[in-house]
């Protein structure tokens, strides 16, 4: 099966390089209007799609073992929790510690890496319970 890429090229559309994190360019997605050919522009999107969906997967994965490092570095602690409230924090613990977080920190508030580390370090030590 042809890879977006190639079959944006023979649309006439543009991709990102196959190392970005979003293979399609939004231009590629604006320029489906203009493809002359209802066909190209349907395998186009197909092939959008299946890269999307391959990049949700990987998303997927790098959060749940995101989860389980968690649960290993914060096993005594977490042990003292009721089952749900274990997993709540563990969730909570990964929304905190998301890339959209870090993203926020640093170009929405413009904290410094050092920074942006301290507020993580500071609402992990607050959030967790007691380990003794």
């Amino acid at each position: 099966m042809p890879t977006a890429a190639q079959i944006a090229r023979q649309a006439g559309c543009w991709c990102a390089p196959s190392s970005s994190a979003f293979p399609i360019s939004m231009r590629s997605a604006s320029q489906l209007r203009t493809t002359p050919s209802p066909k190209a522009r349907q395998r186009l999107w197909r092939a959008v799609l299946d890269e999307l969906v391959e990049l949700r997967s990987r998303i997927v994965m790098v959060r749940l073992a995101g989860i389980e490092r968690m649960k290993l570095m914060y096993g005594p602690e977490l042990s003292r929790l009721p089952e749900p409230a274990c997993e709540q924090l563990l969730v909570a613990l990964a929304v905190l510690i998301s890339f959209e977080s870090w993203d926020q920190m640093r170009h929405w508030y413009d904290l410094s890496m050092e920074a942006a580390q301290g507020v993580w370090r500071s609402a992990i030590d607050r959030m967790r319970p007691s380990a003794g």
